[in-house]
């Protein structure tokens, strides 16, 4: 065999061993790196209890915040259907009835607001019931008693009775932003509105006691002369089946007291 084979084989046996050489210390080393020693085998086994009491202890807090959740439900449950059966309709819309009773039936100087505690809705503006047949407006209770035709405008009327203290009410601030829907389903904003004295004369202002009641006046242009009925809209509040005649009927009332002053405005 010549010299530059056995030259050739010895190179190869050499890169053989170093190869092997290699492979065993990268195999010890990951082994190294794999055995842990008794220290840190109690440290990792620590770690691994403390993740799962931490575990333990979430998931515990969850099912107590789940539970006590659950408690309120059944709890809060059966008073909600208690106050739902204590406000049945029927009992809800009996002080305005009464108050709108008292309303159209009331003398000069009498004093009926006394007769019917007012309730929350008819306390807050813009909160009765709907279709309860009287709109609440402050401390103040009204009642439709109809429409006139009168051109092409209509002419309604409403009786109010004053439950709170002692107030200045201005035609055309009371029930700002009323609209009479006709049996078309045309919207009509007032554009004209006046009290009516015991003597049956417009005035701008009235200063009313508690338990007082009036008269008030509320003009809506541009309604055709063949509507029969309509309804009012006051924000949440809505009063249907208001009828109109042709008449001047029911443009005439009385109020208990009155203070005048300028002009009226359109309640907007």
């Amino acid at each position: 065999m010549n010299r530059p084979i056995l030259q050739r084989i010895t190179r190869i046996n050499r890169i053989f061993l170093v190869a092997i050489t290699l492979i065993g210390c990268v195999a010890v080393a990951q082994q190294a790196d794999t055995t842990l020693t008794p220290a840190q085998q109690r440290a990792q086994a620590a770690k691994e209890a403390r993740q799962e009491r931490a575990q333990q202890a979430a998931a515990n807090r969850a099912a107590a915040v789940q539970a006590r959740t659950a408690a309120a439900q059944n709890k809060a449950t059966p008073q909600s259907r208690t106050a739902a059966n204590s406000s049945s309709p029927s009992t809800a819309k009996t002080p305005l009835t009464n108050t709108a009773n008292a309303a159209g039936t009331a003398r000069p100087g009498t004093a009926t607001g006394s007769a019917t505690t007012p309730s929350t809705a008819q306390r807050t503006t813009g909160a009765s019931t709907v279709g309860s047949g009287t709109l609440a407006w402050g401390t103040r209770v009204y009642s439709s008693s109809g429409c006139v035709h009168n051109g092409n405008s209509a002419m309604c009327t409403f009786t109010f009775t004053n439950q709170g203290n002692e107030a200045t009410l201005v035609a055309g601030s009371e029930m700002s932003g009323i609209q009479l829907v006709d049996d078309a389903h045309v919207p009509h904003h007032a554009n004209a509105a006046h009290f009516l004295d015991k003597y049956g004369t417009q005035q701008p202002r009235l200063l009313v006691q508690a338990g007082d009641t009036g008269t008030y006046v509320l003009t809506f242009p541009d309604v055709n002369s063949q509507v029969t009925s309509g309804d009012f809209h006051l924000r949440q509040q809505i009063v249907g089946g208001v009828t109109f005649s042709s008449t001047n009927s029911g443009t005439t009332g009385t109020a208990t007291k009155s203070s005048p002053s300028e002009s009226g405005t359109a309640p907007k």
